[in-house]
C-alpha cells in the first residue's frame, strides 16, 4: 500500500483573467486562507487483481494522530497486515516510531528514497485532483466536491473494490 498526504487551498486559483485595457485586474477574496488536508492510500491486491483508492479529509494540517488513525482504519477495513510504502515526512517517521513502540505486528513500513515523488502513485492522484480543480467550469469563487465513492460514519472514503 502506498500512502501520502497533501493540502488543498480553499481559495480559487486564478490562472488567467481579464480587465479593461490599461487597468490592472484585481481579484478580491474575503477571509483568511483556509486549508484542507487529505491523506490517501493506493492499495494493491495481487490475488484479486484490484487497485483501491482510500482517502480522508481533515481541517488544518495532518499530524501524527491523524496519520496513525488513518492506518488503523485501513487495517480494520482491509482485514490484512499492511506493507506501507511512504515518503520520509516527519509525520510518517514519528508514526512509525509510535506503532513500533506499540509493537503493532500488522504494520510493515517501507520508506521511499528521498526526493522521489514519482515512485508513489498517490502523488499522481493528488496531482490530478489539483489540476482538475483549476479547470472547474464557472469556478469563480466556488469549489466543487466529489460525492462518489463509499463513505462510512467516520468520514473514511473508498473507491474501488475490496
Amino acid at each position: 500500500m502506498f500512502v501520502d498526504e497533501t493540502g488543498f487551498l480553499l481559495r480559487p486559483l486564478i490562472g488567467k483573467t481579464w480587465a479593461p485595457r490599461g487597468e490592472t485586474p484585481v481579484f478580491r477574496a474575503s477571509g483568511r486562507q483556509r486549508r484542507l488536508s487529505a491523506i490517501g492510500a493506493v492499495t494493491l491486491s495481487p490475488r484479486r487483481k484490484r487497485i483501491n483508492l482510500f482517502w480522508q479529509f481533515y481541517d488544518g494540517n495532518v499530524r501524527r494522530p491523524e496519520f496513525v488513525s488513518f492506518l488503523r482504519h485501513l487495517r480494520r477495513t482491509l482485514k490484512t497486515p499492511l506493507v506501507v510504502v511512504k515518503d520520509r515526512l516527519n509525520v510518517h517517521c514519528s508514526a512509525i516510531r509510535l506503532l513500533r513502540d506499540e509493537r503493532a505486528r500488522w504494520f510493515d513500513p517501507e520508506l521511499l528514497p528521498a526526493y522521489a515523488p514519482d515512485l508513489n502513485p498517490v502523488e499522481a492522484v493528488w496531482s490530478c485532483a489539483k489540476r482538475a480543480d483549476r479547470r472547474l467550469p464557472g469556478a469563480e469563487g466556488s469549489r466543487s466536491s466529489y460525492t462518489g465513492g463509499g463513505k462510512n460514519d467516520d468520514g473514511f472514503l473508498a473507491v474501488g473494490g475490496k
